[in-house]
């Protein structure tokens, strides 16, 4: 920075490091390793995974996740945006009516019944969580949202856990494009405090999640780059979600039965 622009905001001698884009500059916070994936949350949801060599391939532009260089140089990413992450909870607000603290309470519950096996998944909604567009391969920023199955008994609770469930296949059909292998998942943003969102996750995957116990690994991220050292992942205070056998393969057989009615949703014109 100028020397005298610093000096009339009052500062001392300021140097400006350039890091990168936001969810790569998280990768470097959260000390993202080959074969882990960093599910960067905020109103989007970026996914990203690093590789030893670029993709150039037809098949990997064909699923237009973007290829990229990584922010220390030594190795290269992929990355996918879904353009409906945290967004989706204000949208549940708003579906339901419901204030911040209700809809909280209505997480909560559902995340208790899942865990307790008391979620009939043959009576959840179908949520397409495509409320601001859609994610690759389509990736069209006109596309939205769609419900289906919904009954004259439908609950609030289970309206809430299908549109998180929604969220977690959307998260893992984008993941099929990456064809990675997946040691580990770190999150960091807000979906690291919703334990129903981490939780399915981990099940619908099958992998371990790892989620930040501190704010901003973002800005993490930057001061590692700009004084070349690295922070260990444990420094996040992460807490660890296990993914349950059991769950994963009822979750499996749910998307399995409703594997056509998921692809009629997402055919829908815009």
């Amino acid at each position: 920075m100028d020397p005298a622009i610093a000096h009339t905001w009052g500062l001392d001698e300021v140097t400006v490091h350039v890091a990168g884009h936001d969810h790569m500059v998280g990768g470097v916070g959260a000390d993202l390793q080959p074969g882990e994936m960093l599910d960067s949350t905020g109103t989007t949801e970026g996914i990203l995974t690093l590789v030893r060599e670029p993709r150039t391939d037809a098949a990997t532009a064909a699923t237009k996740i973007a290829g990229g260089l990584a922010c220390d140089g030594e190795s290269f990413t992929l990355f996918a945006s879904i353009p409906t992450g945290g967004s989706a909870f204000a949208t549940v607000r708003t579906l339901l009516d419901r204030d911040e603290a209700e809809v909280r309470a209505l997480i909560d519950r559902a995340h208790r019944a899942y865990l307790d096996g008391k979620i009939d998944l043959g009576r959840v909604p179908l949520v397409l969580p495509r409320f601001r567009g859609s994610p690759p391969p389509d990736k069209d920023a006109n596309a939205r949202g769609a419900i289906a199955g919904v009954g004259t008994d439908t609950t609030a609770v289970e309206l809430v856990f299908g549109c998180f469930l929604g969220l977690a296949r959307q998260f893992a059909d984008v993941w099929t494009l990456f064809s990675a292998d997946l040691d580990r998942v770190k999150v960091i943003g807000p979906a690291a405090s919703n334990p129903l969102w981490l939780q399915l996750k981990a099940d619908l995957l099958g992998a371990p999640v790892s989620a930040a116990g501190v704010d901003e690994i973002v800005s993490r991220g930057a001061q590692a780059l700009a004084h070349g050292a690295r922070r260990p992942w444990e420094d996040a205070l992460p807490r660890e979600i296990a993914p349950d056998p059991r769950r994963h393969r009822m979750l499996q057989d749910g998307v399995a039965a409703t594997a056509a009615r998921w692809e009629h949703l997402k055919a829908m014109p815009a």
